[in-house]
């Protein structure tokens, strides 16, 4: 692209202030001038959940002119993590802070990004030569001042009118430098290219391991050409997607002043530099920017996540804040592994209390069982608290007083209710609610003999063809036959299993794989009955 298209009007003013800073500005002699802002960037990447419910995720911090932020403690970060479809959980008190120290030389991975249009082929410094020979002497400089310690990998990307990889990653200096020299001119300045076409530099680091800092030095000496569509959410989605993989984006705008918005919006958001160079600097320029990605530690956040009740909430996201430099901020999107779910067993979710005289009292247990995390009850309702009470917390141990209590993951509780009827005999509900943490279970109180519920399945449930499903029945007395039907069509039709159940539980074997059913009980002569909706047999 013709460099009269890149300067106009009030930009000119704009670069001659650039090239006047040029000359007070050096790194080690060379200009490694940053146009982004002084805003600060925090990017988290390399979130591991294996260690639940600690969670671990790297992080680098930068100032605004893309210096690393160090001497950093827990005290400067906040977390907040928000399951699906839950509510924000402030987790600061949770987090730790550690930093490694790396011996030797860090490794890095590295993808060189290069401007290969037809520009390129314009003369530029004395004695002339064209533009991409600068660069490709400038590309070696920066391999040969890179240190492969075996793990450190740098490969090579062209783009125009496509992208090409001119070198696979390579850990030794000889194929890089053999791929510079056959670098060949294309067309047109496509900067979408190497993030959204095939190949692309996302695809590329997946085969790297994630806990290495990653680095794209994109170098283009022209603006985009044809322009780009939509370019501001090109920006947005891009610097979403490296912050989330920990990708450092620098660039480097050959022989253009000033550098192009986008390349400014990538480095600014990503917290590395947007950088100008010319035909007498670039040189210097990327020789010590290979020494700038080999730090020398990494640092680590950890938080601690809440348990959650659901396999939906296992997908959490969580804002991780510094504390410093105006706040910046980085989103990291996780799934914790199954062990999250917290689950109470409970062995009667529909518990019958019995069916005494009028004024007259019965007594049932009911068994909870922690399972994944520790179950903490601090209280409970009775809803309505009219007939029935809790009388024993610990029944096993006749401790009739020991709330609160904790059980650990595998840990049983019987609970013993009592039932007292009212003046006449009837049927009773309330709900025995539980308070405490984690997902304490609600359980349904029946009493009386008026109305049949199926206590078990209680909906949800899956079941092999090959296993038996045991059918069990509340609110009748143990010797009363009941008829247990099925459906497969939602209750469009209904075919009898038995007429002639008793004992309160039946077992049952579903007649075929993949089917969605209804269960069905009821008694004789008023056919009061009630459903279990969901059964699936597999």
């Amino acid at each position: 692209m013709e460099r009269e298209n890149m300067i106009l009007g009030h930009n000119l003013q704009a670069a001659r202030r650039m090239r006047a800073l040029t000359r007070l500005v050096g790194i080690v002699g060379v200009l490694l001038l940053a146009v982004s802002s002084a805003d600060a960037q925090l990017n988290v990447y390399n979130v591991n959940t294996s260690a639940f419910p600690k969670i671990t995720a790297d992080y680098v911090a930068f100032d605004g002119q893309g210096n690393v932020l160090e001497g950093l403690t827990a005290a400067d970060f906040t977390v907040t993590e928000t399951p699906f479809g839950g509510s924000p959980v402030d987790l600061k008190a949770t987090v730790r802070h550690s930093c490694v120290d790396i011996v030797g030389d860090p490794a890095a991975s590295i993808i060189l990004v290069v401007d290969n249009s037809n520009s390129m082929r314009n003369e530029a410094g004395n004695p002339a030569k064209p533009r991409l020979d600068w660069v490709k002497d400038a590309l070696k400089a920066f391999v040969d001042r890179v240190r492969f310690n075996g793990q450190t990998s740098v490969a090579i990307m062209t783009f125009s009118g496509d992208t090409k990889i001119y070198c696979d990653w390579s850990t030794t200096a000889a194929p890089l430098k053999s791929g510079i020299d056959t670098l060949k001119l294309g067309t047109a300045t496509k900067y979408e290219l190497p993030f959204e076409f095939v190949p692309n530099v996302y695809d590329m680091f997946e085969s790297r391991n994630p806990s290495i800092p990653k680095y794209v030095f994109f170098l283009t000496d022209g603006n985009p050409s044809p322009l780009m569509d939509k370019p501001q959410e090109f920006i947005d989605r891009n610097v979403a997607k490296m912050t989330s993989l920990g990708i450092r984006f620098f660039g480097v705008s050959f022989l253009v002043e000033p550098a192009h918005y986008i390349v400014d919006q990538l480095a600014r958001g990503t917290g590395g530099k947007s950088i100008l160079a010319n035909e007498k600097n670039i040189f210097d320029i990327y020789s010590n920017l290979a020494l700038e990605t080999q730090k020398r530690s990494i640092c680590t956040l950890e938080w601690t996540s809440p348990y959650v009740c659901s396999m939906p909430e296992r997908d959490r996201t969580a804002v991780v804040t510094l504390l410093k430099n105006n706040n910046p901020t980085a989103t990291v999107q996780y799934q914790t592994p199954p062990i999250s779910v917290a689950e109470v067993d409970v062995s009667d979710p529909v518990l019958y209390c019995g069916d005494p005289d009028p004024n007259n009292v019965s007594f049932a247990n009911v068994t909870i069982e922690a399972k994944g995390a520790p179950l903490t009850v601090t209280g409970h309702t009775v809803t309505p608290n009219t007939y029935f009470r809790v009388v024993n917390w610990d029944a096993t141990n006749a401790q009739p007083n020991s709330l609160p209590f904790t059980l650990q993951p595998g840990v049983k509780r019987t609970i013993r209710v009592e039932f007292r009827q009212g003046a006449s005999k009837t049927f009773r509900q309330a709900i025995l609610a539980l308070e405490g943490t984690t997902c304490p279970p609600d359980i349904v109180l029946v009493a009386g003999t008026d109305v049949v519920f199926v206590q078990a399945p209680n909906g949800g449930e899956l079941f092999s063809t090959c296993e038996k499903v045991k059918i069990k029945w509340v609110g009748v007395l143990p010797t009363q036959p009941v008829t247990i039907e099925y459906s497969d069509d939602n209750g469009t039709r209904w075919n009898t299993i038995t007429t002639t159940a008793t004992g309160l539980s039946f077992d049952w074997t579903p007649p075929s794989p993949g089917t969605r059913y209804l269960i069905r009980i009821s008694v004789s002569p008023a056919k009061k009955h009630d459903f279990a909706i969901g059964v699936g047999g597999t």
